[in-house]
């Protein structure tokens, strides 16, 4: 979601968009190519690694202002699909500042006031891979989830504007899980074989 400024938007690459994707990989949302990520998205997860390709940014003037970009979105989890890891990578960085972090939580999305999963402060001047949500994963109740950003941290150079533009790319790996059968089918099943037996038992 982006907030005016009368700061210049910094200049981000976007060379991660050509990066080459497995058999297994899907890009589920590019925002080089749709529309901003402002949290009203439902990103349908498939087996494998799912891609999510986005920018963000976070300016702090010396002279007041700002600008940020944070981007939220919802993850559709079916029956049978487990999240077994989230990372997060900076491709490219363009930033004027000693520390810079964002900081990101996952819930379910009902009820409204849905606990909190799991947190993760990402490191924007890294360019290390970065896992998410370790202490929430495997996540494997089908549903909708929210991909919530939470917000920025910042330190700089004092006297001059501090900030900083990022392209990333965020992983979602999803696995098959066999789906439980209820009981109430295995009850149904056993009543029926029990009736093919009887009846059988009965022509003979």
């Amino acid at each position: 979601m982006k907030f005016p400024s009368r700061l210049p938007v910094f200049a981000v690459a976007t060379g991660l968009m050509l990066l080459p994707l497995g058999s297994n990989a899907a890009v589920i949302y590019n925002e080089g190519v749709s529309a901003d990520l402002d949290g009203s998205q439902i990103l349908l997860l498939t087996i494998g690694v799912n891609s999510v390709f986005g920018t963000s940014e976070y300016s702090l003037p010396a002279g007041g202002g700002g600008q940020s970009d944070a981007d939220d979105f919802l993850l559709d989890l079916a029956p049978g699909q487990a999240i077994t890891s989230i990372t997060y990578r900076i491709a490219s960085q363009n930033a004027n500042a000693f520390t810079l972090s964002t900081d990101y939580e996952i819930r379910a999305s009902t009820p409204p006031n849905a606990p909190t999963l799991a947190t993760t402060v990402i490191n924007v001047l890294s360019f290390s891979p970065q896992p998410m949500f370790a202490s929430g994963l495997p996540l494997g109740a089908s549903g909708s989830y929210i991909f919530d950003h939470r917000g920025f941290a910042i330190s700089f150079p004092g006297g001059t504007d501090g900030g900083g533009s990022w392209s990333y790319t965020i992983d979602i790996n999803v696995a098959e899980v066999p789906v439980p059968i209820p009981a109430a089918a295995w009850l149904l099943g056993s009543s029926l074989i029990g009736l093919l037996g009887i009846r059988r038992r009965n022509r003979s």
